[in-house]
Parts: C-alpha cells; structure tokens; sequence
C-alpha cells in the first residue's frame, strides 16, 4: 500500500493506493487529518486481527507519534481528528522512522535516535548517531530475526556521512560503521539474501 501526502490551507490528505496482483494501482479512499498534524514520515502496518481491522497508519509529527486503526471497510473517504493512541517525546525533533513487528526506531535533526518496543510495556531507549556534530538522521531500518517477530540490528544514516550497525540484543552499541566522506546518507534499502548476508543499497548526496 502506498500513501501519498497532498496538503492545503485546510487539512491534510492521505491517499491510501492499492496494488492489484497484476501489478496495477488503484486509489481505494482519501483520508482528511487533523490540519494541525505536521506530518513527517508515515508507516503501514497490517492489523493483528485483520477480520476487525485493515492495518494501522504510524504518523510521525514532530515530537509525537500517532496511532490511528483504519477500519476493513474502506469508504471513499475517511476524517481522523483524533487518534487511537499518540506517544509524545518531548525535546526530540523526530522526522524518519522504521517500524518492523510493532518496534519503532525514530531518527531527529540532531542526531538522536530512540528504539520503542511497544510488545514490551513500551520500552525505549535513547542513542546517539552523531555524538560530536549534531547532524541529522538520513534513514534508518530496522532488521528482524529470520521467521522471528524481535528485531536484532537497527542500521542509521546520517548526514554526517556514517552508517553505523547497532547490536539491539545485547548492548545496543555500534558493532560496525562505514564512513562516506563528504556525503549525506538519506536513505537504507535492503536489497535481496544471498548464503545468509544481505545487501543494502544506500541513497547519499
């Protein structure tokens, strides 16, 4: 499902596309949020209980994250003024975020990074990408357990130039870091498996 952010002087709009299994889009409802939302990154994530439910829709506003449960039903067009549920950090400028088995890594303008299991009583903890020049997170992505629902790495980029592998089992400490001199990482993508190694391509300028 892709979402798609359209803003006026009113509200804001998310276009919810499905993909058919013939590889073709079809807009399927336009939702209407709350005009005072700034939206900064957005996630999907498919229901528990998808007789109830569709998914829920992961808003990243600023120093809030927003939970809204959208319905299996989809009508034409749907208003949210409010939430299902909001967690609020505060002093954190968040403005990427990965989500993977209901944890969340959020990356802000200064180099902050927090993990939020929310399968945990809602554990977090706070790390630092950038501990020297305050620069911003580019992207981050979290990597699960093959056929296990608890993520084991979390990679970051950042407009500092690293890319750093977090160990989220044990320490979570840089267990590796590769430097790209005078670049700014903005995006992480897994590419495909071989022998058990996984290969990224990374989005820099």
């Amino acid at each position: 499902k892709n979402k798609k952010i359209i803003e006026n002087q009113e509200s804001f709009f998310l276009e919810i596309w499905q993909k058919s299994m013939h590889r073709t889009m079809k807009k399927i409802s336009l939702i209407s949020i709350n005009k005072n939302w700034r939206i900064w990154d957005l996630k999907w994530v498919n229901h528990f209980n998808k007789n109830k439910k569709l998914g829920f829709l992961f808003l990243l506003s600023g120093s809030k994250i927003i939970i809204i449960e959208i319905p299996r039903i989809m009508p034409p067009f749907l208003f949210f003024n409010n939430f299902s549920f909001k967690l609020e950090l505060l002093n954190i400028f968040q403005w990427n975020m990965d989500i993977e088995n209901f944890q969340i890594a959020t990356g802000d303008i200064s180099g902050k990074i927090v993990f939020i299991n929310l399968k945990k009583n809602f554990s977090w903890i706070q790390l630092q990408h950038s501990s020297h020049k305050k620069t911003a997170i580019g992207s981050l992505k979290l990597l699960a357990y093959k056929n296990r629902k608890t993520c084991r790495f979390l990679l970051s980029g950042g407009f500092d130039g690293y890319l750093k592998i977090w160990d989220l089992k044990e320490s979570f400490s840089v267990i590796q870091q590769i430097f790209f001199s005078k670049r700014w990482l903005l995006d992480i993508i897994p590419s495909y498996e071989i022998k058990k190694k996984i290969f990224f391509f990374f989005v820099c300028i």
